[in-house]
């Protein structure tokens, strides 16, 4: 039951959908690192606040937390939300990894008592990782490699390690980093991947209630003016209130915006 449910979410993406946020996501992340921008957006114990919980996922560490972020994510991302969400569904699972890694690695750093910086999409990229092994478990990139349900978690242990060796590498110098706790994006991927389809269930039953409150609006006004047009027919339009030829009119402009 569970592979056809997968199954059918992923056949009600269209496989031809363009990447958009994924295309953003490059932009936004690489323009502040090949432009060298000089703003500090990093999150940590001693500056955080709504703008730098959001801002931080757009700068990284060095070149090499950069990359490695991109090498995971568009690729990823493409197939995320090429073929299983799409772009409004896959933003919903970037803000809640992305969001959520931030909080739990701020929170573990007021416990902890470190005043290192957190910055980049790594928790993203990791949940991304996540979610592509649930979404295609049996899947082979090659023949020779592991299935994808397999492969992802040697992936995330990769990047895990990435986190842990960025941390160390600067642990030393003056601008320190505490960015293993963004390990957390693989849990946050799971509660995404359980929430999710319950969500898609909302929105479609409240879809389909305005719809079909929609149609019941409509026979409506069709009854109320075939109810006027026989009250024409038999009295003459004179013989109608203020409400009712304001009902008419009113009636009319919907029809032809129809």
């Amino acid at each position: 039951m569970e592979p056809q449910r997968r199954k059918h979410e992923r056949a009600a993406a269209a496989p031809g959908h363009f990447a958009y946020a994924v295309v953003l996501l490059i932009a936004f992340t690489g323009l502040p690192w090949l432009i060298q921008y000089p703003g500090n957006q990093k999150l940590s114990t001693e500056g955080y606040g709504i703008e730098k919980l959001i801002a931080s996922h757009l700068f990284h560490a060095d070149g090499v937390h950069l990359a490695s972020m991109l090498l995971v994510l568009v690729p990823v991302g493409l197939i995320l939300e090429r073929k299983c969400w799409g772009t409004l569904r896959f933003l919903a699972f970037f803000a809640f990894t992305a969001v959520g890694s931030s909080l739990i690695t701020l929170a573990t750093a007021f416990i902890v008592d470190d005043r290192g910086a957190s910055c980049g999409a790594s928790g993203v990229a990791i949940g991304a990782l996540v979610a592509l092994g649930y979404s295609y478990p049996e899947h082979k990139l090659t023949w020779w490699m592991p299935k994808t349900k397999h492969l992802v978690w040697v992936l995330v242990f990769l990047n895990v390690a990435l986190l842990a060796f960025i941390d160390r590498r600067y642990a030393a110098s003056a601008e320190r980093y505490f960015l293993f706790p963004q390990s957390s994006g693989a849990v946050l991927a799971l509660v995404f991947l359980v929430l999710d389809p319950w969500v898609v269930s909302r929105v479609e039953r409240w879809k389909l209630r305005r719809e079909e409150e929609r149609r019941e609006k409509v026979v409506a006004i069709r009854d109320r003016v075939d109810e006027l047009l026989g009250k024409i027919t038999e009295e003459g339009y004179e013989k109608l209130t203020r409400d009712e030829q304001t009902f008419l009119r009113q009636a009319s402009k919907h029809y032809k915006a129809e």
